[in-house]
């Protein structure tokens, strides 16, 4: 049982440490203009930059618990309860992903129809008309 603290404790501090070098180096593209030149089409951007910087945030998280339920199902051994635990880690991360990205791809197209952005490749690129 100390050993799975452990891993949790290491898995954890290394998932903040992860996640704390991507919003640094993801700060300066989140934000599409610069000083009072910002419009409501910038907004928008702005509010799709952080959706999807949260999105990836997100992806991690469940990748990290995904396999902390398949470390768990690996050692529970005769366990019922640890077997079950895992497995419904597992699958919460699988409804987490499903849900998120069906949330993505909602705010994404609202997005879309409310800047008026042609549907072009990448399709849930903004591009603000002047």
């Amino acid at each position: 049982m100390k050993l799975i603290k452990e891993i949790k404790n290491y898995l954890i501090v290394g998932a903040s440490g992860l996640l704390l070098v991507r919003a640094n180096t993801a700060s300066a593209q989140i934000i599409p203009c610069k000083g009072l030149d910002c419009t409501i089409c910038d907004f928008l951007v702005l509010i799709k930059n952080v959706i999807n910087l949260m999105l990836e945030v997100g992806i991690s998280l469940a990748g990290l618990f995904f396999a902390l339920g398949a470390f768990f199902m690996i050692i529970s051994g005769e366990s019922e309860d640890k077997r079950k635990k895992g497995k419904d880690m597992m699958t919460n991360s699988v409804y987490g992903i499903v849900i998120a990205f069906a949330a993505w791809l909602i705010i994404a197209t609202l997005l879309q129809i409310l800047t008026g952005s042609e549907s072009k490749l990448p399709w849930n690129e903004i591009q603000c008309r002047a």
